[in-house]
């Protein structure tokens, strides 16, 4: 599959009917969608493959770089030459593994003579210096294979493409050897070969050695510089073998990272230098050898010095497990401030006897963040999702966006389609004994890149007649086409697909209600005044008392509210797994009488306490799962867990699965640095028994094993 090629590449299959396709919310979509190709096909076949064991990984901590390798031990010489026929040879050496012995030539000339362009390779593959030798000689395509190390077991390939008269993309290096490989994949396409006409200023490449890793252009232990919170940070890391200059260097395509994907987070410090916290950043783009993640800072990480930690679980021969670390200040001038919430003091004003509850996803106490000292935040089950009818480059119609952090509402542009959101609340943890005088669906507006809403947009709110689905559950899910849906087309003969009447839940007899719910102005965001910051974020708030109270009555089926913008622009709204906690959608209910309930965000399979009690009760094994729903080897292996005797085997445990975004401070506690991952401890949890990684819980017979030594 090309990756830096300019044509736009429709969608891409992967196992089990899995389709990739273009990413809606880049508007540079096409050459997105090719990056995330990539991004899977890394996670997919990248992964190393460990057995259970009961410690986690070492992490080696790199906060300096040490500086480029000395090669003046390289002698540049050559002993014989053919006849070149070209004044202006271009010459580059390659160091071959992490010795001194294996240094090949390579000498490109042009065979037409001076200015009529390079089309012939000389090699000196087996490093003495002459390159008359048969099999040293390369025209057309330059495969240089079977190169073997002269101080080492590696065999080393060099796939080499001319493109007008460059060597780039989509060259290949690689060596293999008994138990191990080391892949630099492709060169990007802004990455190329550097050569001099003159031996003694020759380039030095190495392939082979430890890696050296960039974020955003900065080598490890390099300021970042300066993040503002509530703003988007985006780090993008290229890992390379560099020579004997930073421009010499072979970047790992993504899908060839050693040891799979990097997980990137933010380490928040205490002042005294200890972790308050590690927030990892989301999404993900391949792209010119990089790996491109972002975080909106959240408003709760305090002002001053904090870390960014690349942590990479690579091979032993590259470095081995690795966090290399990058200060970086965040500038928070909001820290510790109050939140103005217009619901509230809505709410407030016209019902002042009553109590006011902020009911949104919380899971944890962390998530339980007020916006303000006086909010009470209850914790309900919350879906959203958004849905599109277009895109420039492929069918939006057939996705979901389910486990995004944020929702598009709108037509934004790249995409030319509109999109739609679907929210629902819970409200099963209200009591009938709860009078409800008001309700306020509090929603917040970021200014994401691009967003922008006209003058005169609003949001209106109606509410859904049908069930629906905010992710994959066994295949089917929320889409434009409708609320339980799968596949490339519509395909009607499927007795579990249920389709929209009208796309995007729009037909007012049998999607939604015709009447409008709530509606919300949002004209003018993010605000630009002369003089002025960019306004970051908006807090704005619909009136939705009446509907909220025929679902809590059970006049009306409870299946949320479909958003619909209206007007021209489009805007970025929190969703619910929206890492700033007391962003995330709130629906605010004025009331009397009994409190809500907390916890029902936390599904049955999801309970670790339930968990926890049932291991101790049964004297089982108590399992782990830890995920993430926009990692998509965790949707692989949910697939592995689905097969039969993987279920007989886990029948030997008390099985829970975790969000790790909602479960950090337990997974950092168990040494869990990715997912997925599972974690097997003894019945009363003192004593960890193993731990299972991707490349295990893939493999069904690995899995089944792996379990059965762990009982």
């Amino acid at each position: 599959m090309k990756h830096n090629s300019d044509e736009a590449t429709p969608e891409m299959r992967v196992g089990n009917g899995h389709v990739l396709r273009p990413d809606p919310r880049n508007p540079a979509s096409g050459t997105h969608f090719r990056n995330r190709c990539l991004q899977l096909l890394c996670v997919l076949f990248s992964l190393p493959v460990l057995a259970a064991d009961p410690a986690p990984p070492a992490y080696r901590q790199v906060s300096k770089f040490d500086g480029l390798e000395d090669f003046s031990w390289l002698k540049r010489e050559l002993n014989k030459v053919p006849a070149f026929q070209s004044q202006k040879v271009r010459y580059c050496f390659w160091t071959l593994g992490e010795g001194r012995k294996s240094v090949m030539l390579l000498a490109w000339d042009e065979s037409g003579g001076t200015g009529k362009g390079y089309d012939t390779l000389y090699a000196d593959r087996n490093f003495n210096g002459d390159l008359t030798e048969d099999g040293e000689k390369f025209s057309g395509a330059y495969n240089i294979d079977n190169i073997a190390e002269a101080d080492g077991e590696k065999k080393f390939t060099l796939k080499l493409i001319a493109t007008k008269g460059e060597i780039g993309y989509p060259s290949e290096f690689f060596a293999t050897w008994k138990g191990g490989e080391i892949r630099t994949d492709c060169l990007p396409g802004d990455v190329k070969i550097r050569w001099s006409n003159e031996v003694v200023t020759a380039p030095i490449y190495r392939l082979g050695g430890k890696p050296v890793v960039f974020v955003s252009g900065k080598l490890h232990g390099e300021e970042l510089g300066t993040w503002e919170a509530g703003t988007q940070a985006d780090a993008w890391y290229t890992c390379c073998l560099l020579g004997d200059k930073t421009e010499h260097q072979l970047r790992f395509g993504y899908a060839s990272l050693p040891g799979g994907a990097p997980q990137t987070l933010l380490r928040a410090l205490k002042a005294d230098g200890g972790i308050l916290e590690e927030i990892p950043f989301t999404g993900g783009c391949a792209c010119g050898g990089s790996y491109g993640q972002h975080l909106l800072v959240p408003l709760r990480v305090p002002p001053g010095n904090h870390l960014l930690v690349a942590r990479s679980k690579g091979a032993d021969f590259t470095g081995g497990p690795t966090e290399y670390l990058y200060p970086v200040t965040i500038k928070n001038d909001d820290f510790g401030k109050p939140i103005a919430d217009p619901a509230f003091t809505e709410l407030e004003a016209k019902f002042p006897q009553a109590k006011i509850a902020s009911l949104r996803r919380a899971p944890n106490a962390a998530a339980r963040e007020k916006a303000f000292p006086r909010e009470q935040v209850f914790d309900a089950a919350t879906a959203d999702n958004f849905m599109m009818s277009n895109s420039l480059h492929w069918d939006a119609k057939i996705d979901n966006f389910g486990s995004e952090p944020t929702m598009n509402l709108g037509v934004k542009p790249g995409t030319n389609g509109t999109s739609r959101g679907l929210i629902k609340f819970d409200l099963s943890g209200v009591s009938p004994k709860t009078k409800i005088a008001g309700a306020q669906l509090r929603l917040t507006l970021i200014a994401s890149p691009y967003a922008g809403a006209a003058a005169g947009a609003r949001v209106d709110a109606y509410a859904v007649r049908r069930e629906w689905i905010e992710s994959n559950q066994k295949n089917y899910y929320c889409a434009w086409y409708g609320p339980k849906y799968y596949g490339n087309n519509p395909r009607p003969t499927d007795p579990n697909i249920i389709m929209w009447t009208q796309g995007g839940c729009d037909d007012p007899q049998s999607d939604r209600y015709p009447e409008c719910a709530g509606t919300v102005a949002v004209g003018g965001f993010p605000e630009k005044a002369e003089g002025k910051p960019t306004e970051r974020r908006r807090l704005v708030s619909f009136d939705v008392t009446e509907i909220v109270k025929k679902w809590a009555s059970g006049e009306i089926a409870n299946h949320g509210l479909v958003l619909k913008y209206e007007g021209n622009g489009w805007v970025d709204v929190c969703s619910s797994e929206f890492q700033d906690y007391p962003f995330r959608p709130t629906l605010e209910i004025a009331y009397e009488g009994a409190d809500p309930a907390n916890g029902s965000s936390v599904a049955p399979e999801e309970n670790l306490e339930l968990a926890r009690e049932a291991a101790r009760k049964t004297n089982k094994p108590l399992l782990i799962k830890f995920y993430s729903a926009r990692c998509a080897v965790c949707k692989k292996v949910q697939a592995t867990f689905e097969n039969l005797t993987v279920k007989q085997a886990l029948s030997a445990f008390e099985f829970v699965s975790l969000k790790i975004e909602d479960n950090a401070t337990l997974a950092q506690e168990l040494g869990v640095t990715a997912v997925p991952t599972v974690v097997l401890l003894e019945a009363d949890g003192s004593k960890k028994k193993g731990v299972l990684e991707a490349a295990t819980l893939l493999d069904v017979e690995k899995l089944v094993d792996a379990l059965q030594k762990s009982k």
